[in-house]
This record gives C-alpha cells, structure tokens and sequence, in this order.
C-alpha cells in the first residue's frame, strides 16, 4: 500500500498515542516494519511530520498518553481503508 501524506500521519499518531508496537503498525499499513521505523526516527516523511532524525541512542520518543482518543483513531483507519476500497 502507498503511503499518503495523511497515512503517515496517521501512523505517527498510533504510535504516540496507542501501544500499537512497530509491527503493528506496519501491518495495518500493509508496509513493512522498517518503514514505519523510518518514518517514526525521523528518516522519511520527516517534512510531514517534523520528526528530526535521531542521532545516537535516544529513549524511544512514542509512548502511549492519550488512550482515551484510540478509538476516533480507529475510526479514521476505517475511512481510509473504506475510501480506498470504494474509490
């Protein structure tokens, strides 16, 4: 699956705010697992989503606060599959 504008961040959302690993992620995307890393480290799309390419060994920048908004993410990841399935 190609990724949008929109999907990534999306992407950077699930990550910042479910305890959606990595794996997942890429799953659901349908891309593979590295992409995701890519774009969560700041390596790709970073125009989008002003992610800074980490340097060193810094602690993992995404962890889960707003569990609560899960849901409405859910909602959305259903649109865009509905979108792409309708269109």
């Amino acid at each position: 699956m190609k990724l949008s504008k929109e999907k990534v961040e999306l992407i950077v959302t699930l990550l910042r705010e479910t305890e959606l690993r990595d794996g997942q992620v890429a799953e659901i995307f349908k891309v593979s697992r590295e992409q995701i890393n890519h774009i969560k480290n700041g390596n790709r799309w970073s125009s989008v989503t002003g992610i800074k390419p980490k340097t060193g060994n810094d602690f993992r920048e995404f962890t889960p606060t707003y569990k609560d908004k899960y849901d409405s993410l859910v909602d959305k990841l259903s649109q865009i599959y509905n979108d792409e399935s309708n269109g």
